[in-house]
């Protein structure tokens, strides 16, 4: 697949998908994404390395946590989204705190309880026939860096190094 970020941080191309080195300032990557066009169900997953020393903290660019930890979530987006449209971005309400080390998460796409439109954080239980269209008619689907503004961007204190490999994704 043909992964971008949606910030510009630049990717190195994998033969399971990308790796790049978290910055030590805001913004940080946001939105990694790949395109896709076939129809969404099942599970979307994705499992990861982020390669850093132990002590390495890694901080989310939104202001809605005292504690700016830094989280990775999944996401898609429906085709002829223009970025403020609702019901075309749905992120993973599950996340996994980025840490050293592996990481993973998998969530049900028949669940529109585990699913949150990305404009107003609601549950997309709550829409159901945007949800439905949205997985019917992708463009994009990926992962997003942040914590409660889950595509903010993540970065890592300085003088840490961190890298993040992703070594599976895909909807099964």
């Amino acid at each position: 697949a043909k992964w971008i970020d949606y910030n510009g941080t630049p990717l190195t191309i994998t033969a399971t998908g990308f790796s790049f080195t978290f910055p030590n300032a805001a913004p940080g990557p946001n939105y990694e994404m790949a395109p896709r066009s076939a129809p969404l169900a099942g599970m979307l997953s994705g499992t990861w390395t982020v390669a850093a020393p132990d002590n390495a903290v890694f901080r989310s660019n939104d202001q809605c946590s005292a504690q700016g930890r830094g989280a990775v979530r999944l996401y898609f987006q429906r085709a002829g989204d223009n970025w403020q449209t609702q019901g075309y971005r749905y992120f993973s309400i599950a996340y996994t705190l980025l840490a050293p080390g592996a990481g993973t998460l998998a969530v049900s796409l028949d669940d529109p309880a585990a699913w949150a439109n990305v404009l107003d954080g609601s549950q997309a239980s709550t829409t159901l026939d945007l949800f439905a269209a949205a997985k019917a008619q992708p463009q994009t689907y990926g992962l997003t860096f942040g914590l409660c503004a889950a595509g903010h961007g993540v970065y890592v204190d300085p003088p840490t190094t961190a890298t993040f490999t992703l070594t599976s994704f895909g909807a099964t």
